[in-house]
């Protein structure tokens, strides 16, 4: 990533948001708070900056289990066992990534479910760890989207008076 000066805060911070997804994805290392934090300073971001990025993916995660978990018990008091059918297609790795993703709360039972029954319904064969992080992607994605609902669909409409009121 490329060192970035200037932008709004809001901005830098969705870049921080972004980056740190992509460091997950990519390394697939949930716990190194600490590699991430000195690649986000190695680029140019400040630590008020990176601060606010998390806040604001704990707030995600919060509201996410404020408006979900009340019909649910938290992901990681459970244990997901994985039938036969997806032992055999998924891959070890596959296995083990969604196995974190659901122990850390980021996926509740339904958004696992999904997640599975696509990536099984996209390859007849063995899903690879690739195929998961897409579907993990595309149902995180997905969840964020419904919280702009509302401005979207103005964004949609071109109707932006209606994103200030």
């Amino acid at each position: 990533m490329a060192t970035l000066i200037g932008g709004s805060l809001r901005d830098r911070v969705l870049a921080i948001v972004n980056f740190i997804a992509q460091y997950v994805f990519e390394k697939n290392d949930f716990l190194n708070d600490d590699g991430i934090i000195q690649e986000l300073i190695s680029v140019g971001f400040n630590l008020d900056e990176i601060n606010a990025a998390f806040s604001w993916i704990e707030n995600l995660s919060t509201e996410s289990l404020d408006t979900e978990g009340a019909k649910e018990v938290p992901a990681n008091h459970t244990f997901r066992i994985f039938s036969s059918e997806e032992k055999s297609a998924l891959s070890l790795e596959s296995q083990g990534l969604l196995s974190r993703l659901w122990v850390l709360g980021l996926v509740n039972a339904d958004e696992m479910d999904e997640i599975i029954s696509n990536a099984l319904s996209m390859n007849d064969g063995d899903v690879t760890l690739q195929d998961v992080k897409a579907m993990v992607a595309i149902t995180l994605f997905s969840r964020t989207l419904k919280h702009y609902d509302r401005e979207i669909e103005c964004l949609l409409k071109e109707e932006w008076s209606l994103l200030y009121h």
